[in-house]
C-alpha cells in the first residue's frame, strides 16, 4: 500500500529535513516505522510527521499561507482538487522522480505522485450480521441501528456517496438521490464516527457492525484480532488513490518549494 520509493528521490534535495502531514492511525504507524527510517538511510533526510486528515491539512495551510506549516501534502483526489484550485499546491515535475520508470504512468501527473490505491466498499462483522450484497442493503430494516457512518468529506466517504446515489438514479455528478435516501435513513443509524480514524474503535467496541470504508480499515481490524470482513461487489467498487503533492511556499521559505513531499 505504501510506495516508499515515491518519497526518496523527492526528499533527497530537501536540505536534510522535510515536514509532512500524515493520516492518523495505520498510515502514521507505517510511515514512522518504515518510510521515515528508509528515507533517513537512503537520503540522510529527517522526516517530521504531523498526523492530520486531508481537509485539516488544507485548513492549516490556508490559515498560514505566508509560512506554511508543511513542505508537502498527503491528499486524496477530492481534497487535492480543493488545494490545487485554492492555489496551495505547486506543480510537480515528473523528470525529478528518478524511479518514475518503475511506476505506471497513471500514478503520477503534474500535481504529484500516487502513494496508494485502495478499494472502497462495505465492512461488516460476519458474527453479527449477514453479508451486505450491495449499497442498498445498508438501508434495509435488518441493518437498522447496526450501521455506523463517518463524514462524507473523505475520499472513501465521497466514493460511497456516489455509489449509493447511482443505486437510486444518481451519477458521479448528481448525488442528490443519495442525500434524499440518507435523510430518511439517518434516524436508523447506529452511531456517527467523529472521523474515519474513530471507525476502528467504534467497530471494536461493538457500536457498529456495518460501515462503508476502505480495505485498509478491514485489514487493520483483522490485524488487531477482530472479526471483520469486506463486501465490495464488482459493480460497487470505487478506487481511492491518495496523491502526493508539494505545498506552495513563498520565496522567503527556507525549504525550496521544488522539493516535493507527499501531502
Amino acid at each position: 500500500m505504501l510506495a516508499t520509493t515515491t518519497l526518496l528521490p523527492r526528499h533527497a534535495a530537501a536540505a536534510g529535513r522535510v515536514v509532512a502531514p500524515i493520516y492518523p492511525g495505520p498510515w502514521e504507524e507505517a510511515y514512522r516505522a518504515v518510510v521515515a527510517p528508509a528515507l533517513k538511510k537512503s537520503a540522510d533526510v529527517d522526516t517530521v510527521l504531523t498526523p492530520l486528515l486531508a481537509l485539516d491539512q488544507i485548513a492549516k495551510v490556508r490559515a498560514s499561507r505566508g509560512a506554511p506549516p508543511f513542505d508537502v501534502f498527503l491528499l486524496d483526489p477530492g481534497p487535492a482538487v480543493v488545494a490545487i484550485e485554492d492555489g496551495l499546491v505547486e506543480k510537480f515535475e515528473p523528470s525529478r522522480l528518478k524511479n518514475a520508470a518503475n511506476l505506471p504512468r497513471a500514478f503520477y501527473d503534474e500535481w504529484g505522485v500516487a502513494v496508494a490505491a485502495q478499494i472502497v466498499g462495505i465492512a461488516y462483522n460476519p458474527k453479527k450480521v449477514d453479508r451486505p450484497k450491495g449499497w442498498k442493503d445498508l438501508f434495509e430494516p435488518k441493518y437498522y441501528n447496526k450501521v455506523g457512518i463517518s463524514g462524507f468529506g473523505t475520499t472513501f466517504g465521497t466514493s460511497s456517496l456516489i455509489e449509493i446515489s447511482k443505486q437510486y438514479g444518481g451519477s458521479l455528478t448528481n448525488v442528490d438521490p443519495a442525500f434524499e435516501v440518507l435523510k430518511k435513513w439517518l434516524p436508523h443509524v447506529g452511531v456517527i464516527a467523529q472521523n474515519p480514524v474513530a471507525v476502528n474503535t467504534l467497530f471494536q467496541q461493538g457500536q457498529m457492525d456495518v460501515t462503508y470504508t476502505n480495505f485498509q480499515t478491514v485489514s487493520t481490524l483483522k490485524g488487531a484480532g477482530w472479526t471483520s470482513s469486506s463486501s465490495s461487489p464488482t459493480a460497487d467498487r470505487s478506487p481511492s488513490t491518495p496523491r502526493s503533492t508539494s505545498s506552495r511556499t513563498p520565496p522567503t521559505r527556507t525549504t525550496p518549494t521544488s522539493t516535493s513531499t507527499p501531502s
